[in-house]
């Protein structure tokens, strides 16, 4: 994983924007039928375009990407001032028109990512021309709907890294180095992307891999960069040194992202007693939530005193916003069923410790990078278009630390073909679409709910808590059946 000299990078699927465009078809604010009297070849004529839906996606080679709308319909002629009846010719619709990524300012001078026309790619056929698709994206109608693809997540980016590493004396405003980077999916395990990323002034923001990082199946990421993880880490370290909790003095201390993991080495004192600490600390984003299990088995302590639990309690604490980076919603709310469950109730091995000291090293860092997922959609409904989004998977690479979203903008209906049961819950944690999308269990039943995901033969079920928590399950639909129910199906047998 590689994002060159930029801090962080915010990294959006193509395919996600094919879904809005979609969207736009679906609701009437892309008409599917459009009539008016034209100048064509054939002089002036009633012209009526049935468009399919538009797709959209990356063309041209590697070095000159483009992002391109691919009309498809047909055409029908009749003599002007004459819109129904017999059509005096019918023709074929296939054009191509360029649509790019830009950076833009609101009137306040926030710099946004929007969509602007950039002419015909690949000109149309017969009878329609170019200065007529022209006319179709420069329409106060068709510039409305571009203009609402606009994605305010530059400005949330700056606000956190001037917080983290320029409290008291932040660059201007417009000195951030920002970069938009079209990136091609090199395999199937990876999906073509946009990626916004944000440099410390005077640095290139627009390096890193060439391949597109967003994993398939998800449509919106954030990608930490190791400089800006360690330059926050390193801080907090400093900082801690000669600090004293509970009667022990942190001598040394050293936090560092390094390869896959993050590498804790300390010493402290207490009295007459000298303590150790040294070790990888692994994490990973528990899917459907904004929680991280953290395995710290590894970290070697040379004394187990209760204090020590106390010392270790600092990585329980949010690092000056790093990890409440404020970008959601970016594609509408987030609502987390996971809300109120801790790691030990989570069903995962990550978080087992074998010892109390590593066990509060693993609780306390799992706290502290709770809030890294938060954030993983975009705040722009247009009409009934209400994309919503649900973490996904993490991956920590290089130093680096990044989590990915899957975000829904169209109804999708699949079945349930396969489920993970959790025994310390006693319940089905998790479930696969068919498709192989797998989604936690009480976020399935969130977009069930919210009728963006339809599940054959299941339905959704929400219920209050006597402490208000929701709780929400997939449940079969009533029937004689039996073996459609979720624990018998996936259950322990």
């Amino acid at each position: 994983m590689n994002i060159g000299e930029a801090q962080v990078a915010a990294v959006l699927a193509v395919p996600l924007f094919d879904e809005f465009f979609k969207a736009f078809y679906r609701i009437g604010i892309i008409p599917a039928v459009s009539s008016s009297d034209r100048p064509t070849p054939l002089g002036v004529r009633n012209v009526t375009v049935r468009l399919q839906p538009p797709s959209f996606e990356l063309g041209g080679p590697a070095a000159d990407l483009r992002s391109l709308l691919h009309l498809v319909g047909d055409v029908e002629l009749r003599p002007a001032g004459i819109s129904t009846g017999p059509a005096a010719g019918t023709f074929p619709l296939d054009s191509w028109a360029r649509l790019t990524f830009v950076l833009a300012a609101r009137p306040d001078n926030t710099p946004v990512v929007r969509l602007v026309y950039g002419g015909v790619d690949q000109p149309p056929a017969f009878p329609l021309t170019e200065a007529m698709i022209d006319d179709f994206f420069t329409s106060a109608e068709t510039q409305a709907v571009l203009d609402s693809v606009e994605l305010d997540i530059v400005t949330p980016m700056v606000d956190s890294l001037e917080t983290n590493l320029f409290p008291d004396d932040p660059p201007a405003r417009d000195s951030w180095a920002v970069a938009l980077r079209l990136r091609r999916a090199a395999d199937i395990t990876r999906v073509d992307s946009l990626a916004v990323q944000v440099a410390l002034p005077g640095d290139a923001p627009d390096g890193g891999d060439v391949s597109s990082l967003l994993p398939s199946l998800t449509e919106f990421g954030i990608i930490y960069s190791r400089r800006l993880l360690n330059a926050v880490l390193a801080a907090q370290a400093a900082a801690l040194v000669n600090t004293e909790i509970n009667g022990a003095t942190i001598t040394d201390l050293s936090l560092l992202m390094q390869g896959d993991v993050l590498q804790v080495n300390g010493r402290a004192e207490q009295d007459t007693a000298v303590v150790t600490f040294i070790g990888p600390v692994r994490m990973r984003l528990l899917r459907g939530t904004t929680q991280f299990a953290a395995d710290s088995s590894q970290i070697v302590v040379n004394v187990d005193l209760p204090w020590w639990i106390d010392l270790l309690l600092f990585l329980s604490q949010p690092v000056g916003g790093l990890f409440t980076f404020g970008l959601g919603p970016l594609l509408g709310m987030v609502l987390l069923a996971s809300q109120g469950t801790s790691l030990g109730e989570v069903e995962t091995e990550l978080a087992a410790a074998p010892f109390r000291v590593r066990g509060a090293i693993t609780a306390a860092l799992g706290d502290g990078l709770a809030a890294l997922a938060e954030g993983l959609a975009l705040n722009a409904g247009v009409g009934e278009v209400r994309p919503d989004s649900t973490p996904d998977q993490s991956l920590v690479e290089d130093g680096h630390i990044a989590v990915f979203a899957q975000v829904f903008v169209n109804p999708l209906t699949a079945d349930i073909v396969d489920g993970l049961y959790f025994r310390r819950q006693r319940r089905i944690g998790e479930l696969q679409l068919a498709g192989e999308r797998w989604l936690a269990a009480p976020e399935l039943a969130r977009l069930v709910k919210a009728e963006l995901i339809v599940t054959p033969g299941y339905h959704a079920v929400e219920r209050t808590l006597a402490d208000g928590v929701v709780r929400r399950y997939m449940r079969a639909n009533p029937d004689r059946a039996y073996d459609n129910n979720l624990l018998q199906r996936f259950g322990p047998g």
